[in-house]
């Protein structure tokens, strides 16, 4: 567990298990690449065969034997480094962090944002599948390493830009409506933005792919500097020796305790992956009484495609349990906890009949959800967070301006947004599109395009109350999921 001492999590105890995991990873990563590239050739995303279906084919073709006989010619030395790497995980740490006490970086301005006297607090969940390549192709993405850099200088260039015009939040009770612990809120906050608050932390899911994360992580440090990444745990029952969790957290604040759990639940592909939950704490800054203020953040990302099994249940009540015991073991009696934030991917919504169980789980009783009218109902405004796969290349949503007007949109919202009606969580559902008339216009209906899976919660115990909660189009160019934002404030 990370302390305050330890201003680096170093990826392993000695210099010598690093030479070791090194010199695995120059002998295993031609395999991988080669049997990614091959897998890749017979999964063109629908952009590519718009634009030119048979030189598509033809050239999947091609390259396919060039990548096979690649992997031919290098898997002796993959299978090799592979039980090398894989002889060492014992000893790995389960996760890495970087700050500006462990390398020399260089950090912008606003990451001088934090305040002793700060007393509200931007939050921010991304799903980014950056993912292997051929993964990412499933879901209708290409080329990782172009949007693993166009994610990461967005989010930048839009916190500078947005700390320098000094935008926060606007804060006020009249005009509002009662939403989750009481608090009244301007109406006007809530809805659907383009761009991100200036936020004091993102947290971010499926950042998997090894190159990615290291753009991600390189570009993001110079506003986030404090960033826990590459979280997993490696064993055969925890995910195959394959996938991390995927799971990130950049913060503004210095983050001294940390720790990652991995769920023992999982079915499907999931189980190549260290699924869990990944949970610190930050220093937010000291009180007027000389007391630490801190806050608690916690990412995860659930089951995919559960079908009927009961899986998410299982991960919620190990996430509910895992973040208690974090919070009892790590908050002093001389520390002042100013917030306490769940943040995730949760693969379910709040009306789906699929997920009656999971939507009343009793995490929903000690946290709110901001859009969250009453189990199974969400606020008028509220709107879905989950894309329709095939539809993610249509010029209407190609920029998050056009995504903006498309969400504000209910008709036109249902046409590219999940409907929350799910029943069966399957592999199709992503593909299928919205209830048509027999003249190919959307039939309107409660759920259309409500299909909610991102989550930002806050703890009810608190004296919070939400000033504002946004699904944000910013990413909507790279990734298949809208992101949420929250704004909270102490009463």
């Amino acid at each position: 567990m990370l302390n305050s001492a330890a201003h680096s999590a170093a990826i392993y105890p000695c210099l010598y298990l690093l030479v070791v995991h090194d010199a695995a990873y120059i002998c295993m990563y031609p395999t991988y690449w080669f049997i990614n590239q091959f897998l890749s050739c017979f999964i063109p995303t629908t952009l590519e065969t718009k634009l030119n279906p048979l030189s598509t084919i033809v050239t999947g073709l091609i390259l396919s034997v060039v990548y096979m006989t690649g992997i031919i010619s290098t898997l002796p030395f993959g299978v090799y480094g592979f039980v090398l790497w894989n002889g060492i995980q014992f000893y790995r740490q389960p996760f890495l962090y970087i700050s500006p006490e462990s390398a020399r970086q260089e950090t912008g301005p606003s990451t001088r944002r934090r305040r002793e006297s700060q007393s509200q607090w931007s939050f921010a969940t991304a799903n980014v599948c950056l993912m292997p390549e051929c993964l990412s192709r499933c879901n209708n993405f290409s080329d990782n390493i172009s949007r693993a850099k166009k994610i990461s200088e967005s989010i930048v260039a839009n916190q500078r830009r947005a700390l320098n015009q000094h935008r926060f939040i606007e804060n006020g009770t009249k005009n509002g409506s009662r939403i989750g612990n009481g608090a009244n809120v301007k109406r006007s906050n809530f809805g659907n933005a383009v761009n991100f608050p200036v936020l004091d932390v993102l947290c971010l899911q499926e950042v998997l792919d090894r190159r990615c994360t290291g753009i991600l992580v390189n570009n993001l440090k110079r506003e986030f500097p404090y960033i826990l990444y590459d979280a997993r745990l490696d064993s055969f029952k925890d995910n195959m020796f394959m996938l991390n969790s995927g799971l990130c957290i950049a913060s503004r604040f210095p983050i001294i305790r940390a720790q990652f759990r991995c769920f023992p639940d999982k079915i499907f592909a999931c189980r190549f992956a260290s699924k869990g939950v990944l949970m610190c704490k930050v220093l937010v800054g000291e009180n007027e009484l000389g007391q630490n203020s801190v806050g608690f953040i916690a990412t995860t990302h659930l089951q995919s495609y559960q079908g009927t099994d009961p899986i998410h249940q299982k991960q919620l009540n190990s996430l509910k349990t895992w973040i208690t015991d974090f919070k009892q073991g790590n908050l002093g009696d001389d520390e002042k906890l100013v917030f306490d934030i769940i943040t995730g991917d949760f693969n379910f919504d709040n009306y789906s009949l699929g997920d009656e169980a999971d939507f009343n789980h009793s995490l929903f009783d000690e946290f709110t959800d901001v859009p969250r009218y009453k189990p199974g109902q969400d606020y008028d405004w509220a709107v879905g967070t989950e894309r329709r796969l095939h539809l993610l290349w249509n010029d209407e949503i190609k920029t998050p301006e056009k995504m903006k007007q498309v969400l504000d949109d209910p008709i036109k919202r249902q046409y590219y947004l999940l409907d929350a009606d799910i029943i069966d969580q399957n592999l199709q559902m992503g593909f299928e599109n919205t209830s048509l008339d027999s003249n190919g216009e959307v039939i309107p209906k409660t759920t259309g395009g409500k299909r909610r899976v991102d989550y930002v919660l806050f703890n009810n115990s608190l004296n919070l109350e939400a000033t504002a909660y946004n699904v944000v189009t910013q990413l909507c160019q790279w990734t298949d999921h809208m992101s949420v934002s929250l704004t909270v404030r102490e009463k």
